[in-house]
């Protein structure tokens, strides 16, 4: 359920220009959390307007993932092992790294680093001419909001218990019949 916790803060947090961009998307705050955490679970649950970004995506990935090209990541392995993410990613690319530059590369894709940097990751649209979008002003986010909390768990916070079991059901539903596919979706690791 960590991934509907990621999606509440990113969607609220586009800026407004942007939304008018694109016709309204991504939906508004209601203001209330509890109000945008129901809307975003019901959005990414299976039948919802953007389940293919959760459970597709999964479900699309998961029979490549043994294939020489790919390589298939979870958010949690990441959180729990950023120094064997980054092992695994530069082995993966073939990429020699030195203690030092691995020291480097993992003191960089840390959360306090990220959060120092946070102006890098105010996205805007080059080449757009769009009259509602100020290239020279405007970022897709509002400033500063993309580098959000980088933990696991933080979904206890913002759902209640029955919309945790409807997440719950819906993913044994969608990915029950491999239970490998439904203990990597829920909680990363090896596969």
């Amino acid at each position: 359920l960590d991934v509907v916790n990621s999606i509440v803060p990113f969607f609220n947090n586009h800026n407004e220009n942007f939304r008018k961009m694109w016709g309204g998307f991504p939906p508004a705050s209601s203001g209330d959390i509890t109000i945008d955490a129901e809307h975003r679970l019901n959005d990414l649950l299976p039948g919802g307007t953007l389940a293919h970004f959760y459970f597709g995506y999964v479900k699309s990935w998961w029979p490549l993932r043994n294939e020489p090209n790919v390589l298939l990541m979870h958010y949690a392995d990441a959180i729990k092992d950023l120094k064997g993410t980054v092992k695994k990613m530069a082995n993966f690319y073939d990429v020699k790294l030195s203690q030092s530059e691995l020291d480097t590369v993992v003191e960089r894709c840390g959360f306090p680093h990220m959060k120092t940097i946070a102006h890098k990751f105010d996205y805007k649209i080059p080449f757009n001419n769009d009259a509602f979008f100020d290239n020279e002003n405007d970022t897709i986010m509002k400033r500063g909001t993309l580098i959000y909390k980088g933990g696991l768990g933080t979904h206890k916070a913002t759902f209640t218990e029955e919309q945790i079991q409807r997440w719950s059901k819906a993913e044994e539903e969608e990915f029950g019949a491999d239970s490998e596919l439904l203990q990597w979706a829920r909680n990363g690791g090896g596969f």
